[in-house]
């Protein structure tokens, strides 16, 4: 994934590496940092493979809860 968080998500729900290993080397740190909008719900697909639930939503939270609806 080279350090880039969607890549690390495809490969994570891909089945191509470990999820929690991932997640815990590439796509966690930084929290929302590096997110996409159009790749944000593979990112957080790949968090919750890796039993990342609370990481997830603190990201969802950073990410988009500043949108007004």
């Amino acid at each position: 994934a080279n350090g880039s968080k969607q890549g690390a998500a495809v490969e994570a729900w891909a089945g191509l590496g470990d999820a929690k290993e991932i997640n815990e080397n590439v796509i966690a740190p930084g929290g929302a940092n590096g997110y996409s909008t159009f790749m944000g719900y593979y990112i957080l697909k790949a968090k919750a493979l890796a039993g990342d639930f609370e990481g997830a939503l603190a990201d969802m939270k950073a990410y988009w809860g500043t949108q007004a609806f």
